[in-house]
């Protein structure tokens, strides 16, 4: 069962050597210890590390106590040892473990003190970003504007064309600078979780972009309400409904009327997730441009053709994936295209 028990003194053998023998180093100054406290106490006790009469390496667990004569002298010593080299390994272990998990959380404080250093010095260029690239800008709106005012009457078409494709380019500048701060925002801020209806968030999402009336916007009857966060979620919805607005195919074009379009929005249920989708009968996407579009300044269009900063799904897919969901397109040029997106499910219902 794991114990020994020996009778010791100082001139007692065990398999040829004398019982202190066997005990080395601290263990060695341990067992000397044990048998004077034995004497002095009545029991003595420590823990070594010594090999078995087989020449097994083991840890054991032992007590010393004296036996004494009907005068109450001490004649003998006796051990009795238990093995507990299970027990030590784990505790070994146990403290190898340990000491890495304080490693490990030195390192995890060193990182947390650099990503807090990193985010304030993101905050100071956002700033920068903010005041002193967005005010030029706006004078400069404002100065074509003030210019083409003062000379009235005095500008050609082709200069007042100028002028407003330069306002236009401004503008394309400003929607730029603000998509770039929403996507390094991004994971950053901290944003509270609530109890969102997303029917009725959908129903102002779309009074918000007033699609043209020849838009056809059907929302699935199923909306769930979620506990999620509002301002991402509408973030996502809003670019996603917003680009099938702006892609519409003008091949679908009724005559003198800006395109007919359609929308289906869509949700299912999927285990811990809602798989949201947002259909439209556009021009489409090209397979080979399905993962370019979710790239940061990407677009399919000359930006003169079509305004847009090729920013927006990039900012919907960081945002979905911060929040545990995945994003992907089906879509065939010419044919439409359905966005699906995965959210975190947790319901409030």
């Amino acid at each position: 069962d794991g114990m020994c028990l020996m009778e010791i003194d100082d001139f007692s053998l065990f398999v040829g050597k004398n019982w202190l023998k066997f005990w080395k180093d601290e263990a060695g100054l341990a067992a000397k210890n044990a048998i004077a406290e034995a004497k002095a106490k009545g029991i003595g006790r420590f823990q070594g590390f010594c090999p078995t009469a087989k020449g097994t390496p083991k840890w054991w667990d032992v007590i010393v106590t004296p036996v004494t004569d009907a005068h109450g002298q001490v004649v003998r010593l006796v051990s009795t040892s238990r093995d507990i080299t299970e027990r030590k390994e784990a505790e070994v272990q146990l403290q190898q473990q340990t000491q890495q998990l304080i490693q490990l959380n030195v390192a995890l404080e060193q990182t947390t003190a650099q990503l807090t250093e990193r985010n304030q010095e993101l905050d100071r260029f956002t700033y920068t970003v903010s005041h002193d690239l967005k005010a030029p800008l706006r004078a400069i709106a404002n100065l074509s504007q003030w210019i083409e005012e003062d000379l009235e009457g005095q500008l050609s078409e082709e200069n007042q064309q100028q002028m407003l494709l330069l306002r236009q380019r401004v503008a394309r500048m400003d929607n730029l600078i603000n998509g770039l701060l929403a996507y390094s925002r991004i994971g950053r801020t901290e944003v509270v979780s609530e109890r969102v209806n997303v029917g009725e968030l959908l129903a102002e999402i779309l009074d918000s972009l007033s699609p043209p009336p020849t838009f056809t916007i059907s929302v699935g009857e199923q909306m769930p309400t979620i506990a999620a966060k509002r301002l991402l979620l509408s973030q996502v919805f809003s670019n996603l409904i917003g680009n099938a607005i702006k892609h519409c195919d003008p091949r679908s074009a009724s005559a003198g009327n800006r395109p007919d379009g359609r929308i289906e929005i869509g949700a299912i249920q999927k285990g811990q997730y809602y798989e949201f989708s947002v259909s439209d009968n556009g021009s489409g996407i090209a397979p080979e441009n399905h993962a370019r579009i979710f790239g940061i300044f990407q677009t399919l269009k000359g930006r003169d053709t079509q305004e847009s900063t090729g920013i927006g799904l990039s900012i919907v897919k960081k945002i979905i994936e911060t929040e545990g969901g995945e994003i992907t397109v089906e879509s065939e040029l010419g044919s439409g295209a359905t966005f699906r997106f995965t959210w975190p499910f947790f319901s409030d219902q």
